[in-house]
C-alpha cells in the first residue's frame, strides 16, 4: 500500500490537493471529508497511477512483438512518447512510465481544470449548471476518447469491457447518489 501511495505521488496523480480540486467543484471541503470522498478518491487516483504500471508494461510486451502497431502508436501520441526511443533502448524509464501514470489517472479519474471544460461552464450560469457535473462530463469524454475512438479505429475491446463492467460500477455509484440526495431509488 505505501509502495503504491508512493509511486502514485511521484507519478503526480495526488500532486494537487484533493482536497482544494475537490472543494472547487463542490465547496464543502467539510462535507467531503465527511463523506469520505477525499479518502475514496486519493484511493482511486493510487489505483489508477498503478494500474498505469501494468499497462505501460503491456504496451512494452505489444511493441517488442509487432502486436497491434496501430493501437501502440495511438497510445504513445496519447501519451506523448517516442515509441522509436523505447524501443532502442528496451524499456521504458522512469519519466515515462510516470508520464503514463499521469495521464491515465486523469484520464481515468476525470480531473478538469476550468480550461477543461466548455466555455459555457466559465460562466455564472454555466457554474450552476456544471455544478456536481464535471464527473459526468469527464466520463463523457472519457468514453468518446478512449471507447468510441478505439471503436472506430476497429478495436472493440475497450467497449466490450466498458459494457461488461458498467453495470457491476453503476450501482454503488447510483446507492452513493441516492444516499447524498436523500432521493429513493425506483426498484
Amino acid at each position: 500500500r505505501k509502495e503504491a501511495r508512493d509511486f502514485a505521488i511521484k507519478a503526480g496523480a495526488l500532486i494537487e490537493d484533493i482536497s482544494i480540486e475537490a472543494t472547487n467543484r463542490f465547496s464543502s471541503r467539510d462535507f467531503l471529508k465527511k463523506s469520505g470522498f477525499e479518502a475514496f478518491e486519493e484511493f482511486n487516483r493510487i489505483l489508477s497511477a498503478n494500474a498505469a504500471k501494468h499497462h505501460a508494461a503491456d504496451l512494452l510486451d505489444m511493441m517488442r512483438k509487432e502486436i497491434n502497431p496501430a493501437l501502440v502508436d495511438r497510445e504513445m501520441r496519447k501519451f506523448g512518447l517516442n515509441k522509436q526511443s523505447i524501443m532502442k533502448r528496451g524499456h521504458f524509464n522512469e519519466y515515462e512510465i510516470k508520464r503514463i501514470a499521469h495521464e491515465i489517472t486523469n484520464i481515468s479519474q476525470g480531473r478538469s481544470r476550468a480550461v477543461d471544460l466548455p466555455v459555457l461552464a466559465n460562466n455564472a450560469v454555466g457554474k450552476l449548471f456544471f455544478h456536481l457535473r464535471n464527473f459526468s462530463f469527464n466520463w463523457a469524454r472519457m468514453v468518446k476518447e478512449e471507447v468510441g475512438k478505439e471503436a472506430l479505429a476497429g478495436n472493440w475491446w475497450p467497449a466490450r469491457n466498458l459494457l461488461l463492467t458498467g453495470a457491476v460500477i453503476g450501482e454503488p455509484i447510483a446507492q452513493f447518489r441516492s444516499a447524498v440526495t436523500g432521493q429513493k431509488r425506483p426498484e
